[in-house]
């Protein structure tokens, strides 16, 4: 997000000066997206062709933005509106068109971007239907920015989407509230000039939605890169180390081995290399192998508290730990996982604004098409967690809760792992059928066992 004075214009001169300042951040896209997907600072590392050279990457970098991810989008997220009237055809038919462009991945696509890089961008677009319809796409971080207002709400005034075709070719889409124009320029996105007239793209406003994932606007693992280049700097060594104990050089004293050579003593080096053997000379008589002690267990306890630190820093645990390997209760489990329910927390609250702002570009756009206008803000959205449930302990509550009317039939079924849309329908069926007696009433005399709340 730029941030400009209200009323600033979308003059060529301001389109590319915001261009540029987007630019500055490129480096460091380029550099999380390399380590997410294993290209660490460590595999640039040289040395000696006589020295093992091991380079082992061992990318907690993707483990942290696919638990990150998984956890917050890894479910479905769920919407739902309960207000009778025309503007549940509205939400009906966007629910259809997010289910027949699987939204659900395009959700998990700009989330783990985010993860990887701080921030990710989406485009709303018209399709090219006969009767064209809202659909979302996800674009590259590198290639796309938001201009807002210095009020305090941080209007959106434009949005910028900016990629190179070819070598020689660059186009720059400036979006405003209503229209969308066309820039072609040269390499670098230098002196750029309009490409026909400007369009109205059927939104009531910037169809770009900027999506952080944290105040920051830092990836998940973006502070812990150094540590991790140190995580794998240790095995490296310790895969050296070991390599070079197996190749120990043979010491000996007088056996004859080696007699007087008159070679240069850079053939003798290249025998010593190859043969792996040193002569000493000297009255005793005696053979053993030189090599480097080590000690395993201090390497092993730094490598272990390392890793510790990498995960504790970054809120996201090592579910591959010995702590997470009993069964362990729900609550147990809750305050093991208290660090990365919060980061979570944090991710949604910025996920749940993509959402709502989606939600409002596609009811403007479906305006357009004659369906009712709709308020977003009556849409209950639920975000579940990927968590392993222990359905035995659940059903334990469940049975004790079931029957007294203080939780619906539907919340209940929700915690198991078994439920899907087909049981959904089932419970569906059966509310219909009995409208009484599947919520909790406050005349109920069975309620919390006390006889009801009125006596």
């Amino acid at each position: 997000m730029i941030i400009v004075e209200k009323g600033t214009q979308a003059t060529l001169e301001n389109v590319q000066k915001w261009i540029n300042k987007h630019l500055e951040s490129k480096d460091k896209y380029k550099r999380n997206h390399a380590y997410f997907e294993g290209e660490h600072d460590i595999l640039k590392v040289k040395k000696d062709d006589s020295q093992p050279n091991n380079k082992p990457v061992l990318n907690l970098a993707k483990y942290i933005t696919t638990m990150a991810t998984n956890y917050l989008v890894g479910q479905k997220v769920e919407y739902s509106y309960s207000k009778e009237g025309s503007a549940q055809e509205t939400f009906n038919k966007i629910m259809d068109l997010y289910k027949r462009q699987s939204i659900q991945t395009h959700d998990k696509n700009m989330a783990k971007t985010a993860s990887i890089s701080g921030i990710s961008y989406e485009l709303d677009y018209l399709s090219s239907d006969e009767i064209p319809v809202p659909k979302a796409a996800k674009i590259s971080e590198s290639e796309a920015e938001i201009i807002c207002d210095n009020t305090a709400e941080h209007n959106c005034l434009y949005g910028l989407h900016f990629f190179n075709i070819d070598d020689k070719r660059c186009i720059i889409e400036v979006y405003d509230n209503t229209y969308k124009t066309i820039y072609e320029t040269a390499d670098k996105f230098v002196k750029p000039k309009q490409v026909g007239e400007s369009v109205i793209h059927g939104f009531d406003r910037v169809p770009i939605t900027e999506l952080i994932n944290n105040e920051e606007m830092q990836g998940d693992f973006e502070q812990q890169i150094n540590a991790i280049d140190s995580y794998e700097r240790i095995f490296a060594e310790q895969i050296n180390d070991i390599e070079q104990f197996n190749d120990s050089i043979l010491k000996t004293w007088n056996t004859g081995f080696y007699q007087d050579d008159p070679k240069a003593c850079a053939d003798r080096v290249k025998l010593l290399k190859k043969e792996r053997i040193l002569e000493f000379t000297g009255e005793k008589q005696d053979a053993s192998w030189l090599t480097k002690i080590m000690d395993q267990s201090k390497i092993s306890v730094l490598a272990a508290a390392l890793r510790s630190d990498i995960h504790a820093t970054s809120f996201v645990p090592n579910l591959t730990d010995v702590n997470f390997a009993n069964n362990s209760s729900g609550v147990a489990m809750q305050y093991k996982l208290l660090g990365f329910e919060a980061l979570t927390k944090e991710k949604q609250s910025y996920f749940e604004k993509l959402l709502r702002r989606r939600l409002k570009l596609f009811v403007g756009a479906l305006e357009l098409l004659g369906y009712q206008k709709l308020d977003v803000q009556d849409v209950t959205i639920t975000f579940n967690r990927s968590l392993p449930r222990n359905d035995l302990e659940m059903a334990q509550i469940a049975s004790q809760i079931d029957g007294r009317n203080i939780i619906d039939k539907q919340t209940l079924s929700k915690q198991f792992t078994f439920y899907n849309d087909e049981v959904a329908d089932n419970l569906k069926k059966e509310k219909e059928e009995n409208p009484q007696t599947d919520y909790a009433s406050i005349n109920n005399p069975n309620i919390f066992g006390l006889g009801g709340l009125n006596g």
